[in-house]
């Protein structure tokens, strides 16, 4: 849902942002993305691999870590919700 939601904001962030401005972000975002995904890969394969996130994140940072976790996918959830009410209670454009 959350995926569905920012595809759909995309064009109004991008005219909001600018063209130029809007594109570099893109990029920035996909970079940080890409960096992040070769981190996560990288410590999986010196843990042993085929472990899920959350015993990833065990396995690296110990219970605060996996604490950590748990408390960034309750939040991310909550502010889908949030974003998905909002969004049917007040579209961007009056017809």
């Amino acid at each position: 849902m959350t995926s569905s939601l920012g595809v759909l904001a995309l064009p109004y962030v991008l005219k909001m942002c600018g063209l130029i401005l809007g594109v570099l972000m893109l990029f920035l975002g996909y970079f940080a993305t890409y960096w992040s995904l070769q981190l996560i890969a990288e410590a999986d394969c010196r843990t042993g691999g085929n472990a899920t996130l959350k015993e990833l994140y065990i396995k690296c940072g110990g219970s605060p870590l996996a604490k950590f976790y748990d408390s960034t996918i309750v939040f991310t959830q909550f502010c889908a919700q949030v974003g998905q009410s909002l969004v049917s209670k007040f579209p961007l454009s009056q017809q």
